[in-house]
């Protein structure tokens, strides 16, 4: 089986909500246009790190981000790796990425587990503490988020469900961007799959 995926590599509007929709609206769009398979957008996209904001512009339950996601895969007929989101639940805020099938079904979703403390994500974000394994296009998957690459057991529970691709959202700093490079290698060498990672 021959996957087109699109990597959608925005430079994400730090603390505009509003901006961030319409340029991943935009860039859905041409990944429609060219044929793509799969789009895989970037960590905290809706956002940025503008963590400090969280209680104003965080997503409600993700309520807006999953209506957003799952209409335009419904609409172009493409499957979506919703890089992640801040969103708010129950008093506390999630890095939360949602994956929706091109049906416009929304097949699962994950919340960042290793959280970066030299970001100070500890102070405002709450770990997630699942898996995240699904078929996607017909391919098993699994999805990773940023700093979570640097946790090689952690994939590697999730590797074991014999996975074909694994994505990784990030936003990654370009000072340490050849460590990046260097894990994601690691990362598809150890688990023998196919990593597709996006960074900002």
């Amino acid at each position: 089986m021959t996957l087109r995926i699109a990597l959608a590599q925005i430079p994400v509007e730090h603390g505009k909500p509003e901006e961030n929709y319409k340029k991943v609206a935009q860039y859905l769009s041409k990944a429609a246009q060219a044929k793509a398979d799969v789009v895989v957008l970037p960590e905290l996209w809706n956002t940025g790190y503008d963590l400090a904001r969280l209680e104003e512009i965080a997503d409600v339950e993700g309520q807006r981000t999953k209506e957003f996601l799952q209409a335009k895969a419904q609409d172009y007929k493409v499957n979506i790796v919703g890089g992640s989101v801040a969103i708010k639940e129950h008093e506390q805020f999630y890095n939360t990425t949602y994956i929706v099938d091109k049906q416009g079904k929304l097949i699962s979703e994950y919340r960042k587990v290793h959280l970066f403390r030299l970001m100070d994500e500890d102070k405002y974000l709450a770990a997630g503490d699942q898996k995240n394994v699904f078929e996607l296009a017909g391919v098993k998957s699994a999805s990773f988020i940023c700093y979570d690459i640097r946790f090689p057991e952690w994939l590697r529970t999730v590797a074991k469900k014999k996975l074909s691709v694994i994505y990784v959202v990030a936003q990654w700093p370009q000072t340490r961007i050849e460590q990046w490079k260097a894990l994601l290698v690691a990362r598809a060498i150890e688990n023998q799959a196919y990593v597709v990672a996006v960074n900002r």
